[in-house]
């Protein structure tokens, strides 16, 4: 069926829904194989042909966007076991399989320029899956999911016809090192000509082009099987989570415990592996994983939860403390109560732990603290401590961004006066806007609402190049940034168009989220941070 697919979408040059069937039947065939990389491809391509009144069109989006991060991670795994295996040949075997794949990316690139230069073989570009199948394959990417991945050095064949060609040519060899000046009675080389020795430059390059990757040491090995130990307690994680597949999520959790056994991730994958029993209803798996949790992790947070029913209650009301805590800290920062803050801060730490979960927006707010305190230079030290700490943060983003800014609005110095009362903002429709939605208190639904607007603007504006990106303009105030609009003009029509669009990939979007700024009053919003003084410039001065 997959065969005939391709080849129909090979043949089809125009008729979009014959592509549309096509290529959704071939997305669900091979999810079903448990392929996702080629079913996530097969959606999106679905995606691109597809008509948006089709009654499929958004569980279409849904399963391809279900599917991006589980892809990503297959693909990992496909890739690192590739390269691993190679690196377990000797180099000159990783040559003599190198020429044989130069040789086929050399004849596929000659098919394809025949097939391009023949007048009545228009080919849409999106369907010669097997082209993009065997780019992949040099990728480690696997067209078959679960199953073999079709990366050269997982064809036995391949790596035996390679093994072959280096044995017609130096015979049988030991795997030492300055093999070539060892002289040995078993060791039968053949009358050779110098050319023909697989050494020259041109065989380096190639080793350098195809083999790149390939680890060459303990350590880089090391890090391959890390790679690979993440994407499968990933994908173990994400099989439960997104595609309610129990089967499956025990399928990647005890492959990983088997080849990794007291791996890093032991004790999540026992979790996940109670929890898919149980909702299977193997109790005789259930108790097995318990037994290993509370045997070699007794005092963890797993242990607790699945031994004590009121665990999960307590944890939450120890929760709550903390944020009540956090909220009344962030109230005197608000009051200017500067130092009763700072306090504040220090006591949280002993209260409720080094490592509690508001320990950086606490380190951010510190900051703050000492811009008004102490003035910019001390600002800017509180800011570059939370970029070295906190890496990969929305707080470290944050202070990036604020850092930078700062850099550009010299003529604003920081203090007690300045910190919080700029309100700069200038009338200027003809220069380039930004549109802001506000995220408001459902900050735990803020990267689907991200999504929901890239994938909007996918639809809607794919040729603008639109960048969505989100912020926070202060500790607890998320914002998600639209940019960039020419003019106001522009920035109020995606406005307008979100609103009667956007629920078809998110749906509860309120007008008052929705503002539009320019790009300098976007820069003066950062420093006053008060976004109700901002709506209220935007009532009085961009009226429609």
């Amino acid at each position: 069926a997959i065969s005939d697919l391709r080849a129909s979408l090979a043949a089809n040059t125009a008729n979009k829904i014959q592509k549309t069937e096509s290529y959704l039947l071939l997305a669900e065939l091979y999810y079903n194989q448990g392929n996702f990389v080629n079913s996530k491809s097969y959606y999106d391509s679905t995606l691109q042909v597809m008509a948006t009144v089709d009654d499929r069109f958004l569980q279409t989006k849904r399963f391809s966007l279900n599917l991006t991060e589980i892809a990503k991670n297959q693909q990992v795994i496909f890739l690192q076991d590739s390269l691993i295996k190679i690196a377990g040949l000797s180099p000159d075997e990783q040559l003599a399989v190198a020429k044989t794949v130069k040789k086929q990316r050399e004849e596929e690139a000659k098919r394809a320029a025949q097939k391009a230069a023949t007048p009545q073989s228009k080919v849409d570009p999106n369907s010669v899956q097997s082209l993009a199948d065997n780019r992949n394959s040099f990728r480690g990417v696997s067209v078959s999911g679960n199953s073999k991945s079709t990366f050269f050095a997982y064809d036995e064949k391949l790596v035996k016809k390679g093994q072959k060609e280096f044995q017609k040519l130096w015979g049988q060899r030991d795997l030492v090192d300055n093999w070539r000046r060892i002289k040995s009675s078993s060791a039968t080389l053949p009358t050779t000509p110098d050319n023909a020795v697989a050494s020259s430059e041109d065989e380096e390059k190639l080793l350098k082009e195809i083999l790149a990757d390939v680890p060459k040491s303990p350590q880089e090995i090391d890090k391959a099987e890390n790679l690979i130990k993440a994407a499968m307690i990933t994908l173990g994680r994400l099989y439960q989570d997104q595609l309610k597949d129990d089967d499956r999520s025990i399928a990647m959790l005890e492959d990983l415990l088997k080849r990794y056994p007291a791996n890093q991730y032991e004790l999540e994958a026992w979790y996940l592996l109670y929890l898919a029993y149980n909702n299977k209803g193997d109790m005789a798996n259930v108790k097995t994983y318990y037994d290993k949790i509370v045997e070699k992790y007794p005092t963890t947070t797993y242990a607790r939860v699945i031994s004590d029913p009121k665990f999960l209650e307590e944890s939450k009301a120890e929760r709550n403390k903390l944020d009540r805590f956090y909220n009344e800290t962030y109230s005197l920062f608000q009051a200017t109560k500067y130092q009763e803050a700072q306090d504040n801060i220090k006591k949280a730490a002993k209260e409720f732990g080094a490592d509690n979960k508001y320990k950086v927006k606490f380190a951010l707010l510190n900051a703050m603290i000492l811009g008004n305190l102490e003035g910019k230079t001390a600002y800017i030290g509180g800011l570059k401590e939370i970029i070295a700490k906190y890496p990969n943060t929305e707080e470290e983003k944050r202070a990036k961004e604020i850092i930078r800014l700062l850099g550009v609005e010299s003529a604003s110095p920081l203090g007690k006066d300045t910190l919080s009362n700029v309100q700069a903002y200038t009338y200027t429709p003809g220069d380039v806007h930004y549109v802001l939605v506000d995220v408001g208190n459902v900050i735990e639904k803020l990267n689907d609402m991200k999504n929901g607007f890239a994938n909007f603007n996918k639809e809607f504006y794919s040729f603008d190049k639109l960048k969505v990106t989100n912020i926070f303009l202060d500790t607890e105030t998320p914002l998600i940034v639209i940019r960039q609009f020419e003019k106001s003009e522009g920035a109020f029509k995606y406005v307008d168009n979100a609103l009667k669009n956007l629920g078809g990939f998110y749906k509860d979007i309120k007008p008052e989220q929705l503002l539009v700024i320019s790009k300098e009053n976007y820069k003066a919003l950062l420093l006053n941070k008060k976004m109700t003084d901002y709506k209220a410039y935007l009532e009085q001065n961009y009226r429609r």
